[in-house]
Formats: C-alpha cells, sequence, structure tokens
C-alpha cells in the first residue's frame, strides 16, 4: 500500500524499524552491501557518499557504524533555501573519482530536520541514475507528505529511489 502512495515499482518491499535513525542506517548497509557485491574487491576506505550539509546526523553515524571513514562522508553545498545544490554534484563526484574513492550512495533530504527544506529528488535522481549509484531519501520528517494532496510535490522524484526512511510518528 505505502509503495504504492509513493509510485514504487511492483513488488517493492519494505521494513519497519524503531525510527528514522535504525532506517537511515539499514538503507546505507543496504546500498554498501549493493555495491560491494558488484565490486567486492573495493576498500572501505575507498566508499563515499554525497549528503546535504543539512542532512541528518544519523547519516554520518551510520557511515561511522559501517566502518566507512568519515572524512568519505562528502557534505555538498546547500543554497539560499538550505536544498541540495544539485548543480554541483557532478563537480564532487569527479572531485571525488580523481581522488581514487567511489560514490556508492547519494542521499536526498525530505526534509532536512534543521530546516525543514526538501531536497531536488527528481535532480538527485537523475544524476544517480547516470553514475549507477545507489539513492536513498531520507524522508523520516517529510514523508508524510505523501498523505497530502496540497504537499505531495515536495516529495516529486521519490519513485526512483532505491531506498525511503518514513517516520509515521512524525505525522
Amino acid at each position: 500500500w505505502l509503495a504504492g502512495l509513493f509510485s514504487l515499482p511492483h513488488g517493492t518491499s519494505g521494513i519497519i524499524t524503531s525510527g528514522g535513525s535504525l532506517g537511515n542506517m539499514t538503507a546505507l548497509l543496504t546500498a554498501k552491501a549493493q555495491y560491494l557485491n558488484n565490486h567486492p574487491q573495493t576498500s572501505l576506505n575507498k566508499l563515499a557518499l554525497l549528503v546535504s550539509e543539512e542532512a541528518h546526523y544519523s547519516v554520518s553515524r551510520a557511515i561511522a557504524i559501517l566502518g566507512i571513514p568519515a572524512e568519505n562522508l562528502i557534505k555538498v553545498a546547500v543554497d539560499d533555501k538550505f536544498r541540495m545544490r544539485t548543480d554541483l554534484l557532478e563537480d564532487y563526484y569527479n572531485k571525488i573519482s580523481k581522488e581514487g574513492k567511489v560514490v556508492f550512495c547519494v542521499v536526498g533530504s525530505s526534509c532536512s530536520t534543521s530546516s525543514g527544506s526538501f531536497d531536488d529528488l527528481t535532480s538527485i535522481a537523475y544524476f544517480a541514475k547516470k553514475h549507477g549509484i545507489w539513492f536513498h531519501v531520507d524522508a523520516a520528517h517529510g514523508g508524510p507528505a505523501i498523505f497530502s494532496k496540497r504537499y505531495k510535490s515536495l516529495l516529486d522524484g521519490i519513485d526512483h529511489a532505491d531506498s525511503i526512511v518514513m517516520d509515521f510518528h512524525k505525522m
């Protein structure tokens, strides 16, 4: 039922966790496992993750638990409305690649807890698909907008996500 609301493909499944932090960690663990299954020779020291400067702290906590170096959490600058500057994603990607690291995941915030800003999920999805990167949406706070005719459009592009976190208790 929920997958249908988000217009996710038929057969999409999910799990229930105790909250957004555990949900984000589970999603990033899945992204990491998926990448390493396809590229088993890759060292954890080479894995990098792109997030907004406004991303929830649980993302940085999760990569530490997953054994990914803290410096491989790349925080993308935000605009004047605190949304990820998706126009910079290619620059960040190229810089990281030149350093010998591999971007295995990009996280969109919908919405950030500090500012309530919704990242441009459509642009992030396009970038992720172009580079074969896992696209995770942290919609712990803003995911319930899916139930609103007025605010549902804030989640445009979420249907391209590989994983989504939503906290029902934040409705």
